[in-house]
């Protein structure tokens, strides 16, 4: 009976361990490296969003260039939104119809400052957004963010300063840290 035991427990570990593998790998598959590059007015004014080492084929434009991205990696939307002339309204409208938790990758192009309203940049704080309010005239700016979130990676610089890159890995996988206290009964329970 013993030996039958001693048996079913190598088993038992032996089955953890793959269980546990399996999980690492699965994790690993459901991860993106995401990075945003925005290049001011006077180092070439040009934008770029790379998903798993992909650029995204998009045409971007003056202004803020928002990419939303579905967990698997792939394009679900893409605007641009030109805030040196007059798109903040139209910037606030999408940004708020996004749903909570979605993957949101925003750059500048050549300039987004001057005519972004204080909703507009409230509507890219809601994307995690902590340096929107020091972007400055023909800066650069890259965020990777999540809606109603945090900002996985942000960047922002002052024209003709070094290239904003924002770099990030991003996995749709929940993780909870547990603690759980435990004595036994012979430590007088």
């Amino acid at each position: 009976l013993r030996s039958i035991r001693r048996q079913l427990a190598r088993v038992s570990a032996m089955l953890q361990l793959c269980l546990a593998l399996l999980l690492a790998t699965a994790l690993r598959a459901s991860s993106l490296e995401l990075s945003v590059t925005s290049v001011s007015r006077s180092n070439g004014e040009r934008v770029e969003f790379l998903v798993a080492g992909q650029a995204l084929d998009v045409q971007s434009g003056r202004g803020m260039n928002i990419a939303v991205v579905n967990p698997d990696g792939s394009l679900s939307s893409f605007q641009v939104f030109d805030t040196h002339a007059a798109d903040s309204e139209a910037l606030v409208t999408f940004l708020t119809g996004l749903s909570s938790g979605s993957l949101v990758l925003a750059a500048v192009r050549d300039e987004a400052q001057s005519n972004m309203t204080v909703a507009a940049k409230d509507a890219m704080k809601s994307c995690g957004a902590t340096l929107i309010d020091s972007l400055t005239y023909r800066g650069s700016y890259a965020l990777i963010g999540l809606k109603d979130g945090v900002a996985l990676a942000e960047q922002t610089f002052e024209d003709g300063q070094q290239n904003a890159v924002a770099n990030a890995t991003y996995s749709n996988q929940q993780t909870n840290n547990i603690k759980v206290n435990s004595t036994s009964r012979s430590a007088g329970m």
